[in-house]
């Protein structure tokens, strides 16, 4: 394998990389990818152009969430919350809503009044 050589333009001198310097080079490269990997499948949605299209949860979506929050007070909030399904079953709740659409908002605003 060639070594790695770094040429001094002012000495005109030669500098070989160390086997630490070139592992530190792979362990930070191979970082970086692995966190471009883990990222990308967050961001991506923010960077679409095209929505996708609203799909309202299923009674049987609904029932699950109202079983992990029984029992429970306090604060809700639903992202993404369409047509405001969750949060109009449940009770007990100081509830948000949150959607990007504005179709689904007043939606949910017509269904809160």
């Amino acid at each position: 394998m060639d070594e790695l050589k770094e040429i001094d333009l002012d000495t005109k001198r030669e500098h070989k990389m160390t086997t630490a310097g070139k592992v530190l080079v792979g362990v930070t490269g191979g970082l970086s990818a692995a966190l471009c990997a883990v990222t990308v499948p967050f961001v991506s949605p923010a960077l679409r152009r095209v929505c996708l299209p609203y799909v309202p949860a299923t009674t049987r979506q609904v029932d699950n969430v109202m079983q992990l929050l029984k029992g429970r007070s306090g604060s809700v909030v639903d992202l993404g919350s369409g047509d405001g399904r969750i949060v109009s079953v449940g009770s007990g709740f100081v509830k948000s809503q949150v959607d990007l659409e504005p179709r689904t908002a007043r939606t949910q605003r017509s269904r809160d009044k």
